[in-house]
């Protein structure tokens, strides 16, 4: 991979290196070193000559019946669809250049909210007691991906590739971070895809309004567990444990809260997770890769497409742990 430089810091850096298993940690702490030194580029945090898209919300219709596959629709959200960072914008636009033929969606907390009222207003009442956008910002994406289907990526992601390779592996998609299993964190919600209508999300949100019935307990464990990451990993070690039967009977009581169009969509299919390379190549509790996002995310530096492929080469999409809220 190179050698490395003869400083302190490199050889502490080493020293992390070699107590680190990762395939992705040799490429990346190679670019980190040399791009101390000015040799390799990245990209200024100006983007005023650069391409940024304009932010299109085109409406989807919900579908009626059983979907074959995942539909060919992108969610992101943000705070506002007008005030977004820079560096957000752009990675918001390689969805749409690498993926010409989905419908990319980008709503705000506006959005999000009117969605929950019109389509769960039996969840709006919890919805609205979150103590702030980002439990909200969290849960509405399960809504979403239940309803719609198709992709959900936070606005931090960059994608590398089409996502239609890694979509079609399983009715619901999911993806490890890190080599840990028993990581709270170790299966993230910033990337999920889905066909509509599986009682997967269903399951998630049951955990999300049990957590939410003694909110004075679960906010000391933050967002996190309440709607974010360590929710959906638990609920993805509960529901694979569990046979059909008794599947469906979980989460029967909010099956009834559904429209009968909800009800009609219904089904139980696949979940597939896939390894972390595919969708998080970067992991934020690697001391190797913290350096290069940190290098990015503090200075809303960009790095370019070939050098973004050429460090993740097999993914199909980065996420750049911006943790922002």
């Amino acid at each position: 991979m190179g050698e490395l430089p003869r400083d302190p810091l490199g050889m502490r850096l080493r020293r992390l290196l070699n107590a680190v298993v990762d395939e992705a940690t040799p490429r990346l702490a190679t670019f980190v070193f040399r791009n101390r030194a000015g040799r390799l580029p990245i990209l200024p945090s100006s983007l005023k000559n650069l391409e940024r898209g304009e932010v299109i919300n085109p409406k989807i219709a919900a579908p009626t019946t059983r979907a074959a596959s995942c539909p060919k629709i992108i969610f992101q959200t943000w705070k506002s669809r007008s005030e977004i960072p820079d560096n957000y914008r752009y990675w918001h636009g390689t969805f749409r250049a690498k993926n010409p033929e989905h419908v990319v969606i980008l709503w705000d907390d506006d959005d999000n909210r009117r969605f929950i009222a019109e389509e769960f207003p039996w969840f709006l009442n919890t919805y609205n007691s979150y103590p702030s956008e980002i439990y909200r910002a969290d849960v509405v994406r399960y809504f979403f991906l239940f309803r719609y289907g198709g992709i959900y990526a936070d606005l931090d992601t960059e994608c590398l590739r089409s996502v239609d390779e890694t979509t079609a592996l399983g009715d619901v998609v999911l993806c490890r971070m890190g080599a840990d299993r028993a990581f709270p964190h170790s299966v993230p919600n910033a990337v999920m895809a889905s066909r509509p209508g599986e009682i997967f999300w269903l399951y998630v949100v049951l955990l999300a309004r049990l957590a939410s019935a003694d909110m004075s307990r679960d906010v000391k464990g933050g967002p996190e567990a309440m709607t974010g990451p360590v929710l959906l990993k638990n609920a993805l070690d509960d529901f694979v444990r569990l046979d059909r039967a008794s599947a469906w009977a979980a989460v029967g009581a909010i099956r009834a809260l559904l429209t009968s169009e909800q009800r009609g969509i219904l089904s139980q299919g696949s979940i597939r997770v896939l390894k972390p390379k595919s969708w998080y190549p970067l992991d934020w509790t690697n001391p190797i890769h913290k350096l290069l996002r940190s290098q990015l995310l503090d200075r809303r530096q960009l790095l370019p497409a070939d050098v973004a492929r050429a460090l993740f080469p097999g993914s199909t999409v980065v996420t750049y742990w911006s943790h922002s809220w």
